[in-house]
C-alpha cells in the first residue's frame, strides 16, 4: 500500500522503507558533523518511488519557507530538501528534485561538469511544520522518468538538506580533492519490476488571443480581433530511455519577456537565454564539452564557449520535434522545425509602393536541424559529434562539430573542441534587382529604390564561405585550488546560424586561477583570485587552422578577493586592466573597479548589488558621428526580494550606465550617454497551485553632445500581468495581460503594442 502524499509520516509504508540517517555537513564543513538531525526513508511500488524526510530543527534557528510559484525553489532564500537520481548510473547526467518545508516543487537535470537544464517533470510532494521542524514526502512515477530496460535497476542516488542560513548536510559525504559532482552520489540497489509504461504524454493546448498594435511610431495604431487557435505537444518514449518530443502551433504566452540590458555602449550582441518550455526540456542531451555551451552564455573560464545550438533562432515554430535519450553508451539530441518568423520583411519604398510584392521569397520559411551525439568513455567522460543546418530564401548554413571532455586524473581534465562551416548566404540581391528594374523604365530611380533596401538585405547575393574554429581547455580542480587555461580560435569567415557567437576573426589563450579557503566560522569561505585572456586578429584570407594569428587585439587582466560569510552572503573587490586596438586606436591602460555584496541572511530580504567603474572606449559616437574615443564608464546592477508576508514577493531592480568622454587631463570630460532600466516584479501565491505575476519595466537612454543638450533618446514603458492556475507541469490554464509603450528624442509616450491571451493546457499521461 503505497503511502498518501501528505506531509505526515504516519503512514505504515515508512516503517518499512530503508532509513538513511547517517547525513555528515559537507558545506562549510568537510564531512563534520552535521547542522541538525535529518532522517529519510525511501520505498517504492511499481508505480513509483516515495521518499520521506523528516528535518529536525532546534532553535534559536526557525523553519524558513516561502510560497511561491513551481521551479524557484532553487532561486528564493528558503530552507529545502534536495535530491538527485542518475538513473543511468553513469556518473553523468541526473534529475533534480527539490521541495521547501510545505512541499512545492522544483526540478531540472543536472549534467557532470557544472551545467544545469530546465525540466518539467510531473512529481508530487507534500510538507508540514511542526514544532519538531519540518516533514516532506514526494512520490516520483516512474512514468516521468527515463531509465534503461532490465529487470534490477541500481541508481546514482543523493539526498541534501539545504539550509538558508549558510550550509548543506548529505547523505553522502563529499571529497573536496576529487574534481567531479556526481561520481561521488551513492546508489539505490535492487529495484525491481518496475517500467515507464508505454510513456505517452498528450499536451493540448487551447489558446485565445488578441494583439493590437502599429508597424512604427508613426504608423496607425491598428485594433487586432479575437483569434482562437488550437496547439499539441506529444511526448511518447520510443524505449525507456529514448524519448521523441512534438510541437504545432506552440503557444508560450506564459513565458515572461526578456528583461532588459543595457545597451548604450556594446560592440557585441546581447545574449538573451532561452526560457520556452519546448525548448529547455532536454536541452541536457545538446550540452557540449564547454560550460554553457548548450545555453550560450559562458560559464566562469569559458569566454568562447563556441555554441553551436541557439535555440532563440528558431523564433516563431510552426511545428518542431526533438528525440532526445541514451542508447547504450550514447546519448542522442535532436532537433527539427519549421520557423514562420524567419521571412524578410520589407518597409514601403519612398513612393508608397510595398515591396513586398516584388519579395523573391514571400513565402519562404526557414528549416532547421540539429543532431548530436555522445558517447561515453572513461569514468565521467566523452566523444561528442554536432550537426546544425539552417535553409532559408535559397541559401543554407552547415557547421559540423567534434569535441571531448575527458578526467585525466581525479583533479585535472581536458576538453577540446574542433568546428567547421559552410555558408552561403540567401540569393536575395539578384532577384530583388531584376523585379524593380522591371517595375521602373527609369534605371535611375529603380537604382534608388533599391537602394531604400536594409544594407544587410541588398548585399545578400549568394556568396559563399567556409571556416573553422576549435578550442582547448585544461581544467584543474582540489581542495583548495582551481584552474582553468584554454586557448581558441574562430576564423573570420566562420558562420553559425543556429548558435550564438558574438565575434569572429580571432585566436585567443588565457587562464584563470584560484584558491579556496573554506571554514566553519565567521569567514566560511575566502577565495582570492585572478584571470588573463589575450585577443590576436586572424586576418582576413587566413582560417582558423592557420598556423600563425595577427597582432595582438585585445587583452584583459583582473584580480579579486571574495568572501563568503553566514547567512549565505559575498562580499567581494576587483581590480582589472585592459587593452584594445579598436577603428585603428590603441587604447592602453584601462583601469576598472569591481565591488559587489548579496546576501539572504534576513527572514524575506534578499539583497544584490554589483557595480563597476573605470576607464573603457567609446566604440561609436553616435551623437558626433565619429569613431572610437576614450571614455569613463560607471555601471550598477541592484535587486532586492522582499517578502512582508510568505506569500508576497516585491523585487525591485535596476540596471544603470553613464558614460563620459574621456581626455589626458580628465577623467570625465563631459557627459556621453545614461541609461537606466528599474523593474519591479510583483508575485502574489494565493495558493501553491494559483498565482499571479505582475511585471513592468521602464528603458531610457539619452545620448549628449560635448557642451550638454541631448542629442538622441529613447524610451520603453512595459507592462506584464499573469494569473496561473497550475496543478502540475503541463497542467494549468493561464490568463495574461501585456502593453508596451515607446517613445524618442523627448516625444511623449505612445502605444505600441497591447494584448491578452488565454490559455488552456492539460497532459494525459498513458
Amino acid at each position: 500500500m503505497p503511502p498518501l502524499i501528505d506531509g505526515t509520516l504516519d503512514d505504515p509504508a515508512w516503517s518499512s522503507a530503508a532509513v538513511l540517517s547517517d547525513f555528515l555537513q559537507v558545506d562549510p564543513g568537510d564531512n563534520a558533523e552535521p547542522w541538525e538531525e535529518t532522517v529519510a526513508y525511501v520505498t517504492y511500488t511499481s508505480d513509483a518511488l516515495y521518499i520521506a524526510v523528516r528535518a529536525y530543527e532546534r532553535d534559536p534557528y526557525p523553519v524558513r519557507y516561502l510560497v511561491h510559484p513551481r521551479d524557484v525553489v532553487f532561486e528564493v532564500g528558503q530552507d529545502r530538501i534536495g535530491m538527485a537520481l542518475d538513473t543511468f548510473n553513469d556518473r553523468r547526467r541526473a534529475y533534480v528534485f527539490a521541495v521547501n518545508p510545505i512541499g512545492q516543487q522544483g526540478d531540472g537535470v543536472v549534467i557532470e561538469g557544472g551545467d544545469f537544464a530546465e525540466w518539467n517533470g510531473i512529481f508530487y510532494s507534500a510538507g508540514r511544520v511542526d514544532s519538531l521542524g519540518w516533514t516532506v514526502e514526494l512520490e516520483i512515477p516512474f512514468k516521468t522518468l527515463r531509465f534503461p530496460r532490465r529487470a534490477v535497476q541500481d541508481w546514482g542516488f543523493r539526498i541534501s538538506r539545504h539550509y538558508i542560513r549558510g550550509g548543506e548536510d548529505s547523505w553522502t559525504g563529499r571529497d573536496r580533492d576529487l574534481a567531479c559532482d556526481l561520481c561521488q552520489m551513492g546508489e539505490l540497489v535492487g529495484l525491481e519490476g518496475i517500467s515507464p509504461g508505454l510513456n505517452l504524454d498528450v499536451n493540448p493546448e487551447i489558446i485565445f488571443r488578441r494583439v493590437s498594435s502599429r508597424q512604427s511610431l508613426d504608423d496607425p495604431y491598428v485594433a487586432g480581433g479575437l483569434e482562437g487557435r488550437l496547439g499539441l505537444n506529444v511526448r511518447y518514449g520510443l524505449t525507456p530511455s529514448l524519448a521523441l518530443d512534438a510541437t504545432w502551433n506552440p503557444d508560450f504566452s506564459q513565458v515572461e519577456a526578456d528583461a532588459g540590458q543595457l545597451d548604450i555602449n556594446n560592440r557585441f550582441a546581447l545574449f538573451f537565454p532561452e526560457l520556452r518550455p519546448f525548448f529547455l526540456e532536454g536541452r541536457d542531451a545538446f550540452a557540449g564539452a564547454f560550460l554553457g555551451s548548450a545555453e550560450g552564455d559562458p560559464g566562469f573560464g569559458d569566454a568562447t564557449p563556441l555554441n553551436l545550438v541557439y535555440t532563440r533562432r528558431i523564433a516563431d515554430p510552426v511545428w518542431g520535434g526533438k528525440l532526445t535519450g541514451k542508447v547504450g553508451q550514447a546519448t542522442l539530441g535532436v532537433i527539427a522545425a519549421l520557423d514562420e518568423s524567419a521571412r524578410i520583411r520589407l518597409d514601403p519604398f519612398s513612393d508608397g509602393l510595398d515591396p513586398q510584392a516584388l519579395h523573391p521569397f514571400p513565402h519562404d520559411r526557414a528549416w532547421f536541424g540539429v543532431a548530436r551525439v555522445k558517447w561515453d568513455v572513461l569514468e565521467d567522460g566523452f566523444i561528442g559529434a554536432t550537426y546544425t543546418g539552417r535553409d532559408y530564401a535559397g541559401g543554407y548554413n552547415r557547421v559540423g562539430s567534434a569535441d571531448a571532455r575527458l578526467r585525466l586524473t581525479p583533479t585535472l581534465a581536458v576538453r577540446g573542441q574542433v568546428i567547421a562551416s559552410w555558408d552561403r548566404e540567401p540569393g536575395f540581391a539578384g532577384p530583388m534587382r531584376a523585379a524593380v528594374n522591371a517595375l521602373y523604365a527609369d534605371p535611375d530611380t529603380a537604382e534608388a529604390r533599391f537602394a531604400e533596401l536594409p544594407e544587410e538585405l541588398a548585399e545578400l547575393d549568394g556568396e559563399r564561405r567556409a571556416d573553422g574554429a576549435w578550442n582547448v581547455a585544461l581544467d584543474f580542480d582540489s581542495r583548495h585550488w582551481s584552474g582553468r587555461a584554454n586557448i581558441a580560435a574562430i576564423g573570420p569567415d566562420f558562420v553559425s546560424r543556429t548558435g550564438f557567437f558574438n565575434r569572429v576573426g580571432y585566436g585567443r589563450f588565457g587562464g584563470q586561477f584560484a584558491y579556496l579557503y573554506q571554514g566553519t566560522g565567521f569567514l566560511r569561505r575566502i577565495s582570492p583570485f585572478v584571470s588573463f585572456d589575450r585577443y590576436h586578429t586572424i586576418p582576413e584570407g587566413r582560417e582558423a587552422f592557420a598556423a600563425t594569428w595577427g597582432g595582438r587585439e585585445e587583452e584583459n587582466m583582473l584580480a579579486g578577493l571574495e568572501f563568503t560569510l553566514p547567512g549565505n552572503t559575498q562580499t567581494g573587490v576587483s581590480r582589472s586592466r585592459a587593452f584594445l586596438l579598436f577603428d585603428g586606436r590603441r587604447f592602453s591602460g584601462q583601469d576598472g573597479w569591481g565591488l559587489w555584496f548579496n546576501t539572504d541572511a534576513w527572514q524575506g530580504f534578499l539583497f544584490d548589488v554589483f557595480v563597476n567603474f573605470g576607464e573603457s572606449v567609446i566604440f561609436d559616437d553616435v551623437v558626433l558621428e565619429e569613431g572610437a574615443k576614450p571614455g569613463w564608464d560607471w555601471t550598477v546592477s541592484g535587486e532586492a526580494r522582499i517578502r512582508p508576508v510568505r506569500a508576497l514577493q516585491v523585487r525591485p531592480s535596476v540596471r544603470g550606465s553613464r558614460v563620459w568622454r574621456r581626455t589626458d587631463e580628465r577623467a570625465r570630460d563631459n557627459l556621453y550617454a545614461t541609461a537606466i532600466i528599474p523593474r519591479l516584479r510583483l508575485e502574489y501565491q494565493f495558493s501553491l497551485p494559483l498565482g499571479l505575476r505582475v511585471i513592468t519595466e521602464y528603458r531610457r537612454s539619452n545620448f549628449y553632445h560635448p557642451d550638454g543638450p541631448r542629442g538622441e533618446s529613447e524610451e520603453r514603458l512595459s507592462f506584464e500581468f499573469l494569473l496561473t492556475y497550475q496543478l502540475a507541469a503541463g497542467r494549468a490554464v493561464h490568463l495574461a495581460f501585456a502593453e508596451v509603450q515607446e517613445g524618442e528624442n523627448g516625444d511623449p509616450l505612445t502605444r505600441s503594442t497591447r494584448g491578452g491571451v488565454a490559455k488552456a493546457t492539460y497532459v494525459w499521461r498513458f
